[in-house]
């Protein structure tokens, strides 16, 4: 997954804990990241480095979704959206199934981030807290 932003990036300290999602997948008892298969445990904290391919794209970090800016649908046609809340902006789909899951967690405070302009975050740390089923939130 490649974060992109419209407008030139700012890196930003977080002050305090920033809430966010993730939509990951439920396999065999783990919480799995959708694109990486990366397997997170739940209330650990994990540390990157960020890495830029251009001023405006970044491909290695934590992406997550900001709950301010962005909301959960699923369509008749079992297709999940991510959208942007303000614009109605589709920022990602992925085919539903019963193991995609919602993941909670936080941006810990003191960790290095970028938020773009839809509401997608990236960041150096990330704390998953808990999940549920999305087709609850559909």
């Amino acid at each position: 997954m490649c974060w992109i932003s419209n407008a030139p990036v700012r890196e930003n300290i977080a002050k305090e804990d920033i809430p966010i999602f993730k939509v990951c997948l439920y396999l065999n008892n783990n919480i799995v990241s959708y694109y990486r298969n990366f397997i997170y445990i739940l209330d650990r904290i994990y540390n990157t480095n960020i890495r830029f391919v251009s001023k405006q794209a970044i491909v290695n970090g934590f992406h997550s979704y900001s709950f301010k800016y962005c909301q959960i649908k699923i369509t008749l046609s079992n297709i999940l959206f991510i959208l942007n809340k303000n614009r109605n902006l589709k920022l990602d789909d992925f085919i539903y199934h019963n193991n995609i899951i919602r993941v909670n967690g936080i941006i810990p405070k003191g960790s290095k981030y970028y938020l773009n302009d839809k509401g997608e975050y990236v960041s150096n740390s990330i704390k998953l807290l808990g999940y549920e089923n999305i087709y609850a939130d559909s």
